[in-house]
C-alpha cells in the first residue's frame, strides 16, 4: 500500500508526465511491483481507473474506461 499511496502522490504532482495507454488513459508504473495505476486526468480531478498487475490482458482495463 505504502508504493501505491507514493505513486498517487506522484500522479498527483505532475500526471501529464505518464505515457499515455490508450486515449486520455495514462499509467504509472509501480518502482517495487509488477503493477501499474492507470488514471485519466480531467480538468479538476484525476480518476484512478485500477491498480493491474502487468501481466493483464489489456481488456481488464479497456473496459474500465468506458464512459
Amino acid at each position: 500500500m505504502a508504493e501505491v499511496d507514493r505513486a498517487t502522490v506522484e500522479i498527483e504532482r505532475d500526471p501529464e508526465r505518464f505515457t499515455v495507454v490508450h486515449g486520455h488513459l495514462r499509467r504509472m508504473l509501480l518502482q517495487r511491483f509488477p503493477y501499474g495505476v492507470y488514471f485519466k486526468v480531467y480538468a479538476r480531478s484525476i480518476s484512478v481507473v485500477g491498480v493491474i498487475h502487468g501481466h493483464r490482458h489489456p481488456d481488464v482495463w479497456l473496459k474500465r474506461t468506458a464512459p
